[in-house]
Protein backbone atom coordinates (compact mmCIF):
# COMPACT_ATOMS: atom_id res chain seq x y z
CA UNK A 1 0.00 0.00 0.00
CA UNK A 2 1.84 3.26 -1.35
CA UNK A 3 2.04 6.80 0.64
CA UNK A 4 -0.82 8.40 -1.86
CA UNK A 5 -3.00 5.42 -1.21
CA UNK A 6 -2.80 6.33 2.39
CA UNK A 7 -3.34 9.76 1.72
CA UNK A 8 -6.31 9.09 0.21
CA UNK A 9 -7.69 6.89 3.03
CA UNK A 10 -7.15 9.48 5.57
CA UNK A 11 -9.11 11.90 3.66
CA UNK A 12 -11.67 9.67 2.97
CA UNK A 13 -11.85 9.54 6.91
CA UNK A 14 -11.76 13.32 7.09
CA UNK A 15 -14.84 12.92 4.94
CA UNK A 16 -16.52 10.52 7.51
CA UNK A 17 -16.31 12.77 10.30
CA UNK A 18 -18.01 15.21 8.41
CA UNK A 19 -21.01 13.09 8.54
CA UNK A 20 -20.64 10.31 5.91
CA UNK A 21 -20.90 7.19 6.90
CA UNK A 22 -18.80 4.06 5.65
CA UNK A 23 -19.32 0.32 5.05
CA UNK A 24 -17.71 -2.61 7.11
CA UNK A 25 -15.19 -3.12 4.14
CA UNK A 26 -14.27 0.41 4.25
CA UNK A 27 -13.70 0.35 8.29
CA UNK A 28 -11.33 -2.95 7.56
CA UNK A 29 -9.31 -0.82 5.42
CA UNK A 30 -9.16 1.93 7.59
CA UNK A 31 -8.34 -0.61 10.64
CA UNK A 32 -5.71 -1.66 8.59
CA UNK A 33 -4.29 1.72 7.71
CA UNK A 34 -4.59 2.59 11.64
CA UNK A 35 -2.50 -0.29 12.24
CA UNK A 36 0.08 0.42 10.13
CA UNK A 37 -0.02 4.15 11.45
CA UNK A 38 0.79 2.91 15.14
CA UNK A 39 3.10 0.30 14.58
CA UNK A 40 5.03 1.20 11.90
CA UNK A 41 5.12 4.69 11.94
CA UNK A 42 5.02 5.25 15.45
CA UNK A 43 2.04 7.23 15.35
CA UNK A 44 -0.15 6.77 18.13
CA UNK A 45 -2.22 9.70 18.49
CA UNK A 46 -2.84 9.91 14.68
CA UNK A 47 -3.58 5.53 14.87
CA UNK A 48 -5.98 6.49 17.55
CA UNK A 49 -8.12 9.16 15.89
CA UNK A 50 -8.66 6.46 12.82
CA UNK A 51 -9.61 4.05 15.75
CA UNK A 52 -11.46 6.67 17.40
CA UNK A 53 -13.36 7.41 14.04
CA UNK A 54 -14.36 3.62 13.51
CA UNK A 55 -15.91 2.89 16.51
CA UNK A 56 -18.17 5.67 15.93
CA UNK A 57 -18.84 4.95 12.20
CA UNK A 58 -18.72 1.64 11.68
CA UNK A 59 -21.74 0.18 12.98
CA UNK A 60 -22.17 -1.90 9.70
CA UNK A 61 -18.87 -3.60 10.41
CA UNK A 62 -18.74 -4.74 14.30
CA UNK A 63 -15.79 -6.61 13.70
CA UNK A 64 -13.48 -3.75 12.74
CA UNK A 65 -15.21 -1.53 15.27
CA UNK A 66 -14.58 -3.36 18.30
CA UNK A 67 -11.19 -4.29 17.22
CA UNK A 68 -10.46 -0.79 16.98
CA UNK A 69 -11.84 0.05 20.61
CA UNK A 70 -9.65 -2.69 22.25
CA UNK A 71 -6.53 -1.54 20.15
CA UNK A 72 -7.73 1.91 21.30
CA UNK A 73 -7.69 0.90 24.54
CA UNK A 74 -4.39 -1.52 24.56
CA UNK A 75 -2.70 2.22 23.33
CA UNK A 76 -3.62 3.86 26.21
CA UNK A 77 -2.63 0.68 28.80
CA UNK A 78 1.04 0.84 27.02
CA UNK A 79 1.06 4.71 27.39
CA UNK A 80 0.28 4.22 31.00
CA UNK A 81 -3.25 6.21 30.56
CA UNK A 82 -5.06 3.78 32.35
CA UNK A 83 -8.22 6.06 33.35
CA UNK A 84 -8.35 5.79 29.48
CA UNK A 85 -7.93 2.79 29.13
CA UNK A 86 -10.74 1.59 30.90
CA UNK A 87 -13.00 3.53 30.09
CA UNK A 88 -12.23 2.01 26.08
CA UNK A 89 -12.52 -1.11 27.20
CA UNK A 90 -15.26 -0.72 28.78
CA UNK A 91 -17.03 0.88 26.10
CA UNK A 92 -15.82 -2.35 23.85
CA UNK A 93 -17.68 -4.60 26.44
CA UNK A 94 -20.92 -2.85 26.23
CA UNK A 95 -21.08 -2.13 22.76
CA UNK A 96 -19.83 -5.43 21.29
CA UNK A 97 -20.35 -8.27 23.69
CA UNK A 98 -20.23 -10.56 20.92
CA UNK A 99 -16.98 -10.08 20.28
CA UNK A 100 -15.78 -12.99 23.12
CA UNK A 101 -12.84 -13.65 21.73
CA UNK A 102 -11.52 -10.04 21.45
CA UNK A 103 -12.87 -9.30 25.19
CA UNK A 104 -11.08 -12.58 26.65
CA UNK A 105 -8.35 -10.84 25.58
CA UNK A 106 -8.37 -7.48 27.87
CA UNK A 107 -5.59 -7.80 30.23
CA UNK A 108 -7.43 -8.99 33.58
CA UNK A 109 -5.33 -6.46 35.85
CA UNK A 110 -7.69 -3.60 33.91
CA UNK A 111 -10.98 -3.29 35.95
CA UNK A 112 -14.03 -3.01 33.38
CA UNK A 113 -16.80 -3.33 35.57
CA UNK A 114 -19.18 -0.69 35.32
CA UNK A 115 -22.49 0.61 36.33
CA UNK A 116 -24.55 2.40 33.76
CA UNK A 117 -27.80 3.67 33.37
CA UNK A 118 -29.97 2.60 30.12
CA UNK A 119 -33.83 3.02 29.36
CA UNK A 120 -36.08 -0.05 28.66
CA UNK A 121 -38.79 -0.68 25.80
CA UNK A 122 -41.15 0.95 28.00
CA UNK A 123 -39.45 3.93 29.21
CA UNK A 124 -38.12 2.78 32.86
CA UNK A 125 -34.34 3.19 33.69
CA UNK A 126 -33.10 0.48 34.46
CA UNK A 127 -29.11 0.15 36.30
CA UNK A 128 -26.70 -2.62 34.96
CA UNK A 129 -23.84 -4.11 36.05
CA UNK A 130 -21.60 -5.28 33.26
CA UNK A 131 -17.79 -6.38 33.55
CA UNK A 132 -15.08 -8.78 32.35
CA UNK A 133 -15.51 -11.83 34.39
CA UNK A 134 -11.54 -13.65 34.68
CA UNK A 135 -12.39 -17.58 35.14
CA UNK A 136 -9.19 -18.14 36.15
CA UNK A 137 -9.38 -16.39 39.49
CA UNK A 138 -6.08 -14.24 39.14
CA UNK A 139 -5.80 -10.59 39.42
CA UNK A 140 -2.70 -10.46 37.35
CA UNK A 141 -1.57 -11.10 33.56
CA UNK A 142 -3.78 -11.51 30.73
CA UNK A 143 -7.36 -13.38 31.35
CA UNK A 144 -6.79 -16.95 29.59
CA UNK A 145 -11.17 -17.27 29.19
CA UNK A 146 -13.31 -14.44 29.78
CA UNK A 147 -16.95 -13.59 29.38
CA UNK A 148 -19.12 -10.89 29.21
CA UNK A 149 -21.45 -11.18 32.28
CA UNK A 150 -24.80 -9.42 33.73
CA UNK A 151 -24.56 -9.20 37.48
CA UNK A 152 -28.14 -8.76 37.16
CA UNK A 153 -31.24 -10.89 37.45
CA UNK A 154 -34.85 -10.39 36.39
CA UNK A 155 -38.40 -11.31 37.60
CA UNK A 156 -41.07 -12.02 35.47
CA UNK A 157 -44.74 -13.06 35.27
CA UNK A 158 -48.85 -12.95 34.89
CA UNK A 159 -51.04 -12.10 36.91
CA UNK A 160 -54.61 -13.74 36.67
CA UNK A 161 -57.93 -13.70 38.29
CA UNK A 162 -59.27 -16.50 40.37
CA UNK A 163 -60.76 -18.53 37.05
CA UNK A 164 -57.58 -17.92 35.25
CA UNK A 165 -58.40 -14.50 33.07
CA UNK A 166 -55.22 -12.35 32.66
CA UNK A 167 -55.78 -9.20 33.96
CA UNK A 168 -54.48 -6.23 31.69
CA UNK A 169 -53.43 -2.45 33.68
CA UNK A 170 -52.63 -4.35 37.10
CA UNK A 171 -49.72 -2.69 39.24
CA UNK A 172 -46.96 -4.70 40.48
CA UNK A 173 -44.52 -3.25 42.83
CA UNK A 174 -40.90 -5.03 43.33
CA UNK A 175 -38.89 -4.05 46.74
CA UNK A 176 -35.46 -4.80 47.62
CA UNK A 177 -35.45 -5.99 50.98
CA UNK A 178 -31.97 -5.38 51.59
CA UNK A 179 -31.52 -1.68 50.06
CA UNK A 180 -35.66 -0.78 50.34
CA UNK A 181 -35.40 0.24 46.53
CA UNK A 182 -39.07 -0.30 44.94
CA UNK A 183 -39.92 0.21 41.51
CA UNK A 184 -42.96 -0.51 39.60
CA UNK A 185 -44.52 -2.27 36.40
CA UNK A 186 -47.78 -2.00 34.42
CA UNK A 187 -48.89 -5.77 33.08
CA UNK A 188 -49.45 -5.24 29.39
CA UNK A 189 -52.32 -6.61 27.17
CA UNK A 190 -51.33 -10.15 28.00
CA UNK A 191 -51.37 -9.59 32.05
CA UNK A 192 -47.66 -9.86 31.90
CA UNK A 193 -45.49 -7.66 33.97
CA UNK A 194 -41.01 -8.17 33.88
CA UNK A 195 -38.35 -6.75 35.65
CA UNK A 196 -35.66 -7.40 33.04
CA UNK A 197 -32.57 -5.97 35.42
CA UNK A 198 -32.70 -6.17 38.96
CA UNK A 199 -29.74 -6.19 41.63
CA UNK A 200 -29.60 -9.65 43.13
CA UNK A 201 -31.03 -9.97 46.51
CA UNK A 202 -34.41 -10.40 48.42
CA UNK A 203 -36.59 -9.44 47.22
CA UNK A 204 -40.87 -8.61 47.75
CA UNK A 205 -43.52 -8.40 44.71
CA UNK A 206 -47.06 -6.55 45.62
CA UNK A 207 -49.92 -6.44 43.01
CA UNK A 208 -52.33 -4.18 42.67
CA UNK A 209 -55.64 -4.15 40.69
CA UNK A 210 -59.22 -2.23 41.22
CA UNK A 211 -61.49 -4.23 42.30
CA UNK A 212 -59.14 -7.05 43.70
CA UNK A 213 -57.45 -7.80 46.82
CA UNK A 214 -54.46 -6.41 46.96
CA UNK A 215 -51.79 -9.62 46.92
CA UNK A 216 -48.24 -10.09 48.04
CA UNK A 217 -45.32 -12.32 47.66
CA UNK A 218 -42.00 -12.41 49.84
CA UNK A 219 -38.62 -13.64 50.62
CA UNK A 220 -37.75 -14.20 46.55
CA UNK A 221 -34.38 -14.98 46.09
CA UNK A 222 -32.45 -13.35 43.17
CA UNK A 223 -29.56 -14.25 42.24
CA UNK A 224 -27.03 -12.56 39.25
CA UNK A 225 -28.23 -14.11 35.82
CA UNK A 226 -31.18 -15.31 37.31
CA UNK A 227 -34.77 -15.47 35.59
CA UNK A 228 -37.54 -15.89 37.90
CA UNK A 229 -41.17 -16.72 36.43
CA UNK A 230 -43.93 -16.16 39.20
CA UNK A 231 -47.20 -16.15 37.97
CA UNK A 232 -49.84 -14.28 40.68
CA UNK A 233 -53.30 -15.08 40.74
CA UNK A 234 -55.59 -12.17 42.07
CA UNK A 235 -58.70 -12.54 44.32
CA UNK A 236 -61.72 -10.34 43.94
CA UNK A 237 -62.59 -8.01 46.86
CA UNK A 238 -65.52 -8.74 48.62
Amino acid sequence: MNHLKRIVLILALALCSGGIGFSAWDAAILLEEAIYIEETLGDFDEAARIYQQIADNAESGRPAAAQALYRLGMGYEKRERKEEAMKTFVRLVIRYPEQEELISRIPARINTNVIYTRTDASGAEERVVIGIANTTGTVSGDAKVARVTIQSGALRGTITDASGAVLHGATVFVTNLGSGVATKAITNPSGVYIFPSLQPGTYEIAVEAAGFVRATRTNISLNPGSDISLDIPMEYQK
